[in-house]
């Protein structure tokens, strides 16, 4: 498990470590079914995705805010937490930090109350209506009462927080050949005059060779592969999206892809007909990563 997928993995850990030791979900059912289009790096078809289920009533967000990175960072809000007993000090958040309902507030003022936590129930609570309000509120204000994002930097683990903060939500988790994706990555950036590569991570996790973006690659698509089960979603190839079974599973899960838009070709990066290779060098390093 390379870094991406276990950064992925500690997500999951965490947020189920909070959820089982403060029953966060009990008695919560947000109505919202939000979209999310997921896909394991660039070049993979996220944006024809995201053209196809865009509708009337369903405003698709692209790359929301992606160097701020808005979603991971509040899905990374629950890394820390763990289900140790309570007793041991390696425990956080102690149970001692969080204002407890029956706490008397009178002695807060004679107490430590250096570490004084709200319930984590509340920051989930607080999480959900951030992203309601920062996606879902500006695409009712446009008239469209559904919203989504497609996104190419969020795996598995983050899934799994979103559709924590959202039951409703449905998820496609998008893969391409990691050969031809990275092969129609570089091309773009060399058309954009990009030689420093696009980021993982803002500022510091710029992705430029084969290897790091093979790296990329396999640590969406093993956390989507892991925990795509926990999720209202499916897995699809990017070869695959033409397919009738596609737009079935797409339909089953209660979208209705728009043909027409999925014929019309926006921003393609170089014709098949003139298709560069990839050097030996760039295969080899694409395939140990991956």
């Amino acid at each position: 498990m390379n870094r991406y997928a276990l950064h992925e993995e500690r997500i999951v850990r965490g947020l189920d470590a909070a959820l089982d030791r403060f029953e966060l979900t009990r008695d919560v059912a947000p109505t919202d079914d939000p979209v999310f289009v997921l896909s394991a790096g660039w070049r993979s078809g996220s944006t024809t995705v995201q053209r196809i289920l865009t509708a009337d009533d369903r405003i698709l967000w692209g790359e929301p805010f992606a160097h701020s990175a808005v979603i991971r960072s509040a899905a990374d809000a629950w890394l820390p937490f763990d289900n140790e007993p309570a007793w041991l000090p390696r425990t956080w958040p102690p149970d001692n930090m969080i204002l407890s309902d029956s706490q008397d507030r009178s002695s807060l003022s004679t107490t430590w109350i250096a570490n004084l936590y709200p319930h984590p129930a509340e920051l989930l609570s607080a999480q959900r209506l951030y992203l309601k309000t920062l996606f879902g509120a500006p695409a009712i204000n446009a008239g469209a009462p559904t919203w989504g994002i497609k996104g190419v930097r969020m795996g598995g683990g983050v899934a799994v927080f979103l559709q924590t903060l959202f039951p409703q939500a449905k998820f496609i988790f998008l893969t391409r050949n990691p050969f031809d994706a990275f092969n129609s990555y570089r091309e773009k950036l060399r058309e954009a005059g990009n030689t420093t590569g696009w980021y993982f991570r803002f500022p510091h996790d710029q992705v430029l060779h084969a290897h790091h973006y093979g790296e990329v690659w396999a640590g969406l698509a093993d956390s989507m592969q892991r925990h795509a089960r926990r999720c209202r979603g499916i897995l699809v190839r990017y070869e695959d999206l033409s397919s009738p079974r596609t737009a079935e599973a797409m339909r089953n899960l209660g979208l209705s892809p728009n043909q027409e838009a999925k014929a019309t070709r926006v921003g393609s990066s170089f014709a098949a007909a003139r298709k560069p290779s990839l050097s030996p060098a760039e295969e080899h390093a694409l395939r140990r990563a991956t």
